[in-house]
């Protein structure tokens, strides 16, 4: 228990039957339990025995007040560049419910990148990142144009644009 540093209730298969528990070096279990009485013992149990370390450590209790306070604590971290920006969203993956443990909440990590062909990227250079205000389905006239024929197609009371959710892939 002294190597647990944070404990997060996770949802499997639309259930908050799951936990992910982050130890102090950096490593993850993923535990899901068929009973929800069983993951709330254990998370009950986790929970305390890791407490007194917790407070040790200057770590968070668990509670949405705590994680709040690391998300604070984080992003002061990556604001002034102690933080990599992929640990930081990493980490605010991790705090909104999504892990690498679950390919149905798998973490999101925006395309900023519009430039594949060139051998070394200026990334001073606007040319390189592409049109944040855009989704990707709409950053060429071409693809817009699919989409929008492909709507086109549908009943009117099932139209949409866009049909592809970036963590569950089903249209």
């Amino acid at each position: 228990h002294s190597d647990v540093l944070h404990v997060f209730r996770r949802v499997y298969g639309v259930h908050a039957n799951a936990l992910e528990i982050i130890t102090v070096s950096g490593g993850c279990l993923y535990l899901r339990f068929e009973a929800q009485d069983d993951c709330d013992l254990v998370m009950s149990l986790l929970q305390e025995k890791r407490q007194a370390f917790s407070t040790r450590l200057g770590a968070s209790g668990g509670g949405a007040e705590d994680v709040l306070h690391d998300i604070r604590r984080m992003t002061a971290l990556w604001q002034s560049g102690l933080l990599s920006n992929f640990h930081y969203l990493d980490f605010l993956n991790c705090a909104a419910g999504r892990s690498q443990n679950d390919f149905s909440q798998y973490p999101i990590f925006p395309w900023v990148l519009a430039d594949y062909s060139s051998e070394t990227l200026r990334l001073r250079d606007p040319a390189v990142y592409r049109d944040l205000s855009k989704p990707v389905g709409a950053l060429s006239a071409k693809r817009l144009e699919y989409f929008k024929d492909r709507m086109e197609g549908m009943s009117e009371d099932e139209r949409f644009l866009f049909g592809t959710h970036y963590s569950t892939p089903a249209y």
